[in-house]
């Protein structure tokens, strides 16, 4: 509103140039007088206009920095900052809404089914009582008819009475019956919990659901590994299955950055690389992926941009203390803080320590001026984003970026959570996700070939200003 209604801002440089546009122009009008008279047409009555014209604006200029009820240049530019924060956390916020509208309605079904359940509950026991009090009533009818039998004995009268078909021969067990019953039942009531677990589990535990999720193949996936191989993935010796798979998932990504017709910057690509939750892998992927890029020729920038849980210093065995954070607080320059590593043309900007909140340092202007300077020293800038679904810091990040990856952990992430994660970037930056998979199955009949095909999608800003790269969108639903 104060944008829309406001009368104007305080703007001192408007009044400086003013005044010198001023002295110029009179400087001028004194030369020409001197040449020409008043009468001349066209010369000295169009200076005079034009002074008189330029005093009037530096009046009314003077008259607003004199105003302290006009807001100035500064206020302004803090109000649209502001007005953009908003607008990502309302997005944010009305997803978890969405989220948690949904778990609602979930829970009122289960409650609707509780009375139901209650007066099954209800109808056995008053059954059980009932049999219960037959119980008591034929055995005192039994007590009763053995009395009767002793008086007769005793009496000398032979009494015949049915004791209600009991056996008195003793039974022993039959134990291999029992075995084969108790198997059985075992089996049956082991079965249904296993019907029922699964029933609940909305867990995605397959390549081809991933995709059909997310509209399209996916970049990548990364096998199931054991401890041993995981282990030496984050040692950087990536086993033969681990390594094809990254570095198939970077040629894929390499196709899918440069099928574009006619883009002279295709070589120049910023990725950000971002999950539903934390523990999905999102750092371990991006760290696997740069080394494959670097290994492939290709000059690569690392940012660490997790302010929170930064991992890489972790991943590649450093303990580098500066980084991002210092960068953005201008407590040291881009050069002193970025650092190599034993790949070739691979070098990371750690997180460092953040003295401010995350969000607050992530959405200022100097992270666009960083990607922009790592952009022109590496072909590929690979940012590690903070968990979508937690924080807002990927959203802040993700207009900076020209590709979004979303690593999902299959098998450990809720469907929902991963959709609205997914609908949530899609939102914020107007622009396609690709997925990386995480724990996929060893089987590759499991998954299909991707088929990408050219697509042009409409340019998009960023930063309010500029063209950002279309990517190609993968056809159909097939999985990767």
């Amino acid at each position: 509103a104060s944008l829309r209604t406001g009368p104007g801002v305080r703007d001192p440089q408007l009044v400086l140039s003013l005044q010198k546009m001023l002295s110029d122009k009179e400087i001028e009008r004194a030369a020409a007088a001197q040449k020409y008279t008043e009468e001349y047409p066209g010369v000295l009555p169009d200076l005079d206009e034009q002074v008189r014209d330029l005093r009037n604006r530096l009046n009314q200029a003077v008259e607003a920095v004199s105003d302290n009820a006009r807001p100035s240049l500064e206020t302004h530019a803090q109000l649209d900052m502001e007005h953009r924060q908003a607008r990502v956390q309302l997005v944010y916020t009305e997803a978890r809404l969405a989220a948690a509208r949904r778990a609602v309605a979930r829970t009122r079904v289960a409650l609707e089914r509780i009375p139901s359940k209650a007066l099954a509950f209800a109808r056995v026991q008053r059954e059980l009582e009932v049999a219960r009090q037959v119980a008591q009533a034929a055995q005192r009818a039994e007590a009763e008819a053995r009395l009767v039998a002793v008086d007769a004995a005793d009496s000398g009268v032979y009494v015949s009475a049915d004791m209600g078909g009991t056996n008195r021969i003793p039974v022993s067990p039959n134990t291999a019956r029992n075995l084969v019953l108790a198997g059985l039942v075992g089996a049956i009531i082991s079965l249904g919990c296993v019907v029922l677990l699964e029933q609940g589990n909305r867990c995605l535990r397959a390549p081809r659901d991933l995709a059909r999720l997310a509209g399209g193949p996916l970049v990548g996936q990364l096998p199931w590994l054991s401890l041993w191989e995981l282990a030496a993935v984050r040692r950087a010796e990536e086993p033969p299955r681990a390594l094809d798979a990254y570095n198939l998932a970077a040629a894929r990504l390499s196709l899918i950055l440069r099928d574009e017709a006619g883009d002279p910057q295709a070589d120049k690509r910023c990725i950000l690389i971002t999950s539903a939750v934390a523990g999905e892998g999102k750092s371990l992927t991006a760290a696997s992926l740069a080394r494959s890029m670097a290994r492939a020729g290709q000059i690569v920038a690392l940012v660490d941009a997790d302010l929170r849980r930064p991992a890489q210093n972790r991943l590649f065995g450093t303990a580098v203390p500066h980084g991002l954070a210092d960068v953005i607080a201008s407590a040291m320059s881009l050069d002193e803080a970025i650092v190599t590593t034993p790949v070739p043309g691979l070098s990371i900007l750690h997180s460092g320590a953040a003295h401010h909140a995350p969000t607050e340092l992530l959405s200022s202007p100097r992270v666009s001026e960083v990607i922009e300077r790592l952009q022109t020293t590496a072909d590929t800038v690979i940012i590690d984003a903070p968990a979508c679904a937690v924080f807002a810091d990927a959203l802040l990040l993700a207009r900076h970026a020209d590709c979004i990856i979303q690593v999902v952990a299959l098998g450990r992430v809720d469907a929902d959570l991963v959709r609205n994660t997914m609908d949530v970037l899609r939102v914020a930056v107007d622009q396609r996700v690709y997925v990386f998979a995480n724990y996929a199955p060893r089987d590759r009949s499991a998954a299909c070939a991707p088929h990408f095909h050219r697509q042009a999608d409409p340019p998009s800003s960023r930063n309010g200003g500029g063209r950002r790269r279309a990517l190609p969108a993968p056809s159909g639903s097939e999985p990767a």
